[in-house]
């Protein structure tokens, strides 16, 4: 506590608390709890499966097919050329001959292959009805 003034010999105390050194705590508080209370409440539930212990490989029982397209922009559908105006009917052919399962597409595609061309690949196989895709890449040393 801080002595108040002396007046006439008197000594009479000060009896105010000092408010700035709580000030200042409170605001580090408030501080901290505006940085950590969004870390805290953002979240993702997942549902992850379960499984054994021992887990067993799942067999693939139909073979992918697969789209290639070349670095010159060459399509190719199970190693063979096909120009894009008929990549849809040879899809739903393939589409038609697999009535059990729906036939997994696997797509093998340059880097140096323009988007528009992948986009336009893509569509047509949207347009066939395939939703089973895979993008697989090559990694270069």
């Amino acid at each position: 506590m801080a002595l108040g003034r002396i007046r006439e010999g008197v000594h009479t105390e000060n009896a105010e608390i000092n408010m700035v050194p709580l000030i200042d705590v409170m605001l580090v508080l408030l501080v901290i709890f505006i940085i950590t209370a969004p870390m805290v409440t953002q979240s993702v539930n997942l549902s992850l499966p379960k499984t054994s212990d021992i887990a067993v490989p799942v067999e693939q029982k139909q073979k992918p097919q697969i789209i290639e397209i070349t670095k010159d922009g060459e399509i190719l559908l199970n190693k063979t050329a096909v120009a894009m105006e008929t990549l849809h009917a040879e899809l739903n052919t393939i589409k038609n001959n697999s009535a059990e399962q729906e036939p997994i597409i696997q797509l093998n595609i340059d880097e140096s292959v323009p988007y528009d061309t992948v986009a336009k690949t893509l569509i047509e196989i949207k347009r066939v009805g395939l939703s089973k895709i895979g993008f697989t890449t090559t990694l270069q040393e």
